[in-house]
């Protein structure tokens, strides 16, 4: 609704960034099945909505995959509060570094979210990020 009243109103679209980010507990929707999700995401996708995808466990890579999240925009985090703390820390980090991208910039890096910071991450010397 938001994004139709901006259009409406002549206002330039938004960038929409949409974090999943799970336990690897019961995630069962009582509302829609695995492939509406899918279909639901692959329509935001196709829009410009970049879809990130964080997990508590192995299986967070295929999990994500299996509802349409890009594998370059998965990432694994540690279920502990430590962990659940890093991951939210970094992933706010990477939308504030996404927002202050250019649309151009934006757009080209909606399969690739996390791509600035692995760089910056590859020079750290902790095993905090997720």
């Amino acid at each position: 609704d938001r994004l139709a009243k901006r259009a409406q109103q002549g206002k330039p679209t938004e960038s929409q960034v949409v974090v999943i980010f799970t336990d690897g507990e019961e995630n069962a929707s009582r509302r829609f099945n695995r492939s509406e999700v899918f279909e639901l995401i692959e329509d935001r996708k196709s829009k410009g909505w970049v879809f990130v995808f964080l997990g508590a466990n192995l299986e967070a890579f295929g999990e994500g995959e299996m509802v349409g999240v890009a594998a370059k925009n998965l990432r694994m985090f540690d279920a502990s509060d430590a962990g659940m703390k890093d991951a939210l820390l970094f992933t706010s980090k990477a939308v504030t570094g996404y927002r202050k991208k250019s649309l151009y910039e934006r757009l080209a890096s909606t399969e690739d979210f996390f791509a600035d910071f692995d760089a910056l991450d590859e020079n750290r010397d902790d095993d905090t990020t997720p």
